[in-house]
């Protein structure tokens, strides 16, 4: 009986040693697995970086800012033939912050529940985006040949994975054949266990070189994070600097944004790429107005007119109705059914830039929506957030 209670005893130290020496991973294990808890939400939004370290990506020297205009109500909008109030639609999506542009001038800014023009707020999968014209800045400047190459080209860790022999293309446009569960709803789903891998330490990197193929690649559309992630490789192994630093010299400061970004890093100091980044509303609507301006910030072309012109063109048949059915999906950009002007970045619990060409509109939002896993709530689906934003364009027409 002694012998049982002294090991025990032994038992019990260890696992008080090894969570003292873990503390912080598992402080971030807790904080990651109620990451979208109402309790919790926004204080994890706006607050990422206090739990996860971070890389910083600092603000421009001459910042820019938008000249402003007479500032708008916001309209009514019908979706299912009901008419929806846009008081209805900030409350019922849980929105934190919502900013509209148009032809340079800022026409909305509002924050609600906590958050501000100074705060910096996760963009999820909006990142996804922003990763797509790094690349195609990466590929401007010569780094990366074409996209039909290989991935594992240049990224010779995806050697034996199965994103060998996959070409970049259909990485771009997440038709990678890469077996993936996307259901942040279940505990099991691949994304969660990728989560709470980051959490304790995990290479991200190790992670993408682990998954297999499922299915042929380029044949059909399946939302893959990990695919932004090796993309992200592409471009930290090609560059040979860091998401964060290549962001900073060749987009951040050059559109002149107002605040310091942060990007989340794994415990290697690899980018969450796929979600991470934590910027201001403010200079979200300066990325899409980048896009509004073919790739051009005050006569410095960025990122080519080419390029952008290619991430919204749908140039397979499994890429022209994807989801529910809605929109397209480009080069990491959402493209809504309808006359080829729009194009979304668009993240979990309702991130989103939306951006009109021809009416040189940028609409840029964050929320915090607790309901997002629930499809049955209707303002967790995309249609719906699409029928406000377009509610919104057409009541600028007249400006």
């Amino acid at each position: 009986m002694k012998l049982f209670r002294n090991l025990l005893l032994i038992g019990f130290l260890i696992v008080v040693l090894l969570l003292l020496f873990n503390f912080r991973k598992v402080k971030r294990l807790h904080r990651v697995m109620n990451f979208f808890e109402p309790e919790m939400i926004h204080e994890n939004f706006y607050h990422s970086t206090d739990f996860t370290p971070f890389h910083t990506v600092k603000k421009s020297p001459n910042p820019y800012y938008f000249e402003k205009g007479t500032t708008i109500s916001l309209p009514n909008f019908k979706y299912e033939d009901k008419t929806h109030t846009a008081k209805n639609y900030i409350d019922s999506l849980f929105v934190t912050g919502l900013a509209i542009v148009k032809n340079n001038q800022l026409l909305f800014e509002e924050y609600y529940n906590g958050n501000s023009a100074n705060t910096t707020h996760i963009s999820w999968s909006v990142a996804k985006s922003f990763v797509s014209v790094l690349l195609g800045i990466a590929i401007d400047e010569g780094y990366i040949k074409s996209i039909e190459e290989p991935i594992d080209k240049y990224v010779p860790q995806l050697k034996g994975s199965g994103y060998e022999g996959v070409k970049i293309v259909d990485v771009l446009q997440m038709s990678s054949g890469i077996g993936f569960d996307e259901n942040y709803g279940d505990f099991w789903s691949d994304i969660n266990q990728w989560s709470r891998g980051f959490a304790l330490g995990q290479s991200q990197n190790e992670f993408a070189a682990s998954l297999k193929n499922l299915r042929p690649p380029g044949t059909e559309f399946d939302y893959v994070s990990l695919d932004t992630h090796v993309l992200a490789m592409l471009i930290v192994n090609s560059t040979k600097t860091s998401l964060s630093n290549y962001m900073q010299q060749k987009l951040w400061q050059p559109i002149g944004a107002e605040f310091d970004a942060q990007w989340n890093i794994d415990d290697n100091d690899m980018e969450i790429a796929f979600g991470c980044l934590n910027a201001t509303l403010r200079d979200y609507l300066k990325f899409g107005q980048l896009v509004i301006n073919n790739g051009n910030w005050n006569g410095k072309q960025i990122v080519s007119a080419k390029w952008l012109k290619d991430s919204r063109t749908i140039t397979k048949p499994h890429l022209k109705k994807v989801a529910d059915g809605s929109t397209g999906y480009g080069y990491q950009w959402w493209l809504p059914i309808g006359d080829g002007n729009e194009m979304v970045a668009r993240g979990h619990s309702g991130q989103y830039i939306y951006i009109n060409l021809k009416t040189k509109t940028v609409i840029a939002q964050n929320s915090a929506n607790i309901k997002n896993n629930d499809k049955s709530y209707l303002y967790s689906n995309f249609p719906v957030i699409l029928a406000f934003f377009r509610a919104v364009n057409e009541s600028l027409l007249s400006n």
